[in-house]
């Protein structure tokens, strides 16, 4: 088995944690986890769970150090399950969930037997009706512990069986100020943002290449929209994590359009970067589509009077 990494738990999801410290002593059958920064609700059901196996009848938190909290870390613990999209998959599918199932109804060695269901949301249809059954009539000492980032993606029927707890969003200047007292560098810290925006537990698993990655996203930014080199601009950004450039791209716009006079003039580009988002393309005739983008992102910025303010933000 994996060993699982407890992460810190991000200030905004502070009040959340409270809140699930207090359902303790009578957990819910069925909780579902929900926070635009995904990463941060997966360290907080983790948390969860790890709390209601803690052998030491942790309060404020898992006591990390009995035989519960140790099985759990490493991913052995015989009441704790958890279910996630398999690496080669798009979604979790109906026999991850039907296999969940027959685990549920098995004899627990403590009070509890945990489920934890990583990206709820990307249940399919099957997988998500056969959840359901469960959810109806859960079996004794189960606890279903789901994280989600998108709520509408869950069936009503799945979200009106759970009791939602949402973490609320990090306060302006937070999540920066939060990465610095963590120890993250100032390069780091703009990767963050640019990759992880609002997502402690995502942040602290960037690695080297993905501050190398934002760091070439923004020179693309500077030599193409700044300076005019349109084509070279949007081939570095092509040859680099192309789905996450083109996030990346679209949080340049947002930014940029606060401006003053600046969200009419990039309408064009806001319309080619949509397009582009689309499309399902290889390396080869993305190059064109992407060089569009920024030609119309180099001629707000030339048409506006006075350039931003400040660059976007990274």
């Amino acid at each position: 088995m994996t060993k699982v990494l407890e992460r810190p738990l991000a200030p905004w999801a502070e009040p959340a944690w409270q809140h699930l410290r207090a359902l303790r002593a009578q957990p819910p059958a069925a909780l579902l986890l929900h926070a635009a920064a995904f990463g941060d609700a997966e360290a907080l059901a983790e948390r969860y769970a790890r709390l209601l196996l803690c052998e030491a009848q942790a309060e404020a938190a898992p006591c990390g150090s009995c035989r519960g909290c140790r099985e759990a870390a490493a991913g052995t613990h015989p009441d704790l399950l958890r279910v996630a999209v398999p690496e080669d998959k798009r979604e979790i599918g109906i026999d991850q969930i039907r296999q969940a199932s027959d685990w549920c109804s098995r004899t627990a060695r403590g009070r509890h037997r945990v489920l934890r269901i990583r990206a709820a949301d990307r249940m399919n249809r099957a997988a998500a009706n056969a959840l359901l059954k469960t959810l109806e009539e859960p079996p004794p000492g189960v606890v279903i512990v789901l994280s989600a980032q998108r709520l509408h993606a869950l069936p009503a029927t799945i979200r009106s069986r759970c009791l939602a707890v949402a973490l609320r969003q990090p306060e302006e200047g937070e999540y920066e100020r939060t990465l610095e007292q963590a120890g993250l560098g100032a390069e780091r810290v703009r990767a963050a943002q640019a990759r992880t925006p609002g997502d402690l537990s995502a942040a602290l698993d960037l690695a080297a290449e993905d501050v190398e990655t934002v760091e070439a996203w923004q020179r693309a930014w500077r030599q193409g929209v700044e300076q005019g080199d349109t084509l070279q601009a949007a081939a570095q950004l092509s040859e680099t994590d192309w789905p996450q450039a083109q996030v990346w791209l679209q949080r340049q716009v947002v930014a940029w359009a606060r401006e003053p006079g600046a969200a009419a003039l990039l309408q064009p580009a806001w319309a080619a970067l949509m397009r582009l988002r689309r499309m399902e393309s290889t390396t080869l005739d993305r190059l064109l589509p992407a060089e569009e983008v920024i030609i119309l992102l180099r001629r707000a910025y030339t048409a506006l009077s006075s350039p931003p303010r400040r660059q976007p933000a990274p």
